[in-house]
């Protein structure tokens, strides 16, 4: 029900927070790399 929807929006908000996070390591890796 309620607290099942609020748990899969809590894991979802957490993936993309993740994804960004690695994003952003890879482009500041990557500037690095190239200076």
């Amino acid at each position: 029900g309620r607290f099942g929807y609020a748990s899969a929006q809590a894991i979802i908000l957490f993936l993309i927070i993740l994804i960004f996070t690695v994003l952003q390591f890879k482009v500041g890796e990557r500037k690095v790399h190239y200076q």
